[in-house]
């Protein structure tokens, strides 16, 4: 099936997260495309010393992993989040992402998958 320009969604079925771009503007930058993210992984509620490392489409300075995650369910174009613990490298960053490609252990780090607001 041919994707369409200007088009991102996620879809959460069955513990899998497919994530689909195609270009898409946002803010000054553009996310990345064709692609598509094929996430079988049953992540954690949260996932305590994990990064999703890259795939940034927003920063926010936040004081909770919980509030990072509801701004992940507010941002359409996000599916995965990653915060910053307080006397880490980042401290209280939190980065909205598109992609858990680049998931790693990172003890500076707490994540999760959009729909991880509070401790499942």
């Amino acid at each position: 099936t041919q994707m369409t320009p200007s088009h991102l969604f996620s879809l959460l079925c069955c513990g899998v997260s497919l994530v689909f771009s195609e270009g898409l503007p946002y803010g000054d930058t553009e996310i990345a495309g064709p692609r598509m993210v094929n996430s079988t992984k049953n992540w954690k509620c949260p996932e305590y010393g994990l990064n999703f490392g890259g795939y940034d489409i927003a920063g926010h300075k936040v004081e909770s992993w919980q509030e990072c995650a509801l701004l992940c369910q507010e941002e359409t174009y996000c599916a995965f989040w990653t915060w910053g613990y307080p006397r880490g490298y980042d401290p209280t960053q939190c980065w909205l992402k598109n992609s858990d490609e680049a998931a790693e252990n990172n003890r500076e780090w707490v994540s999760g998958t959009k729909d991880c607001t509070s401790y499942c």
